[in-house]
């Protein structure tokens, strides 16, 4: 192997291993869907706020979001409309259902984390209990 070779293999085992959990498991989770009420979430910020609300327990969290696409698919199936947000912005249809498909996607993106949380190993975070 020649010097260059080696130099960046090396290079490049220390910016991984010098990289941030966070960095690595975002990479494993699929990212926050691109909801425009739903503000700058974050995978870091997710585990924060279940640390901080829940005690670390994901279980409530999910059936949260869990609770909310059954009353959001209630709605869109008898042809009605949600409003939400502060905004008073309203889901009616192509729509709803559009926004019922990002809620399934934060859902698994949450399972996901939460899997990553009871990850043995892991030391900096919490565990699911569900």
């Amino acid at each position: 192997m020649n010097i260059r070779r080696l130099f960046t293999a090396t290079a490049v085992a220390v910016f991984m291993s010098a990289m941030s959990g966070e960095a690595v498991r975002a990479a494993e989770c699929p990212p926050v869907p691109d909801v425009a009420w739903w503000n700058k979430i974050s995978h870091d910020s997710l585990r924060k706020y279940v640390a901080r609300k829940y005690k670390g327990d994901w279980a409530p969290y999910i059936a949260k979001w869990e609770g909310q696409k059954a009353k959001l698919q209630d709605i869109y199936d008898r042809g009605s409309t949600v409003v939400v947000t502060k905004d008073k912005i309203k889901l009616e249809g192509e729509r709803l259902g559009e926004y019922i498909d990002h809620v399934d996607e934060r859902i698994e993106m949450t399972r996901c984390l939460s899997r990553e949380a009871a990850a043995p190993g892991d030391q900096d975070n919490p565990k699911e209990r569900s």
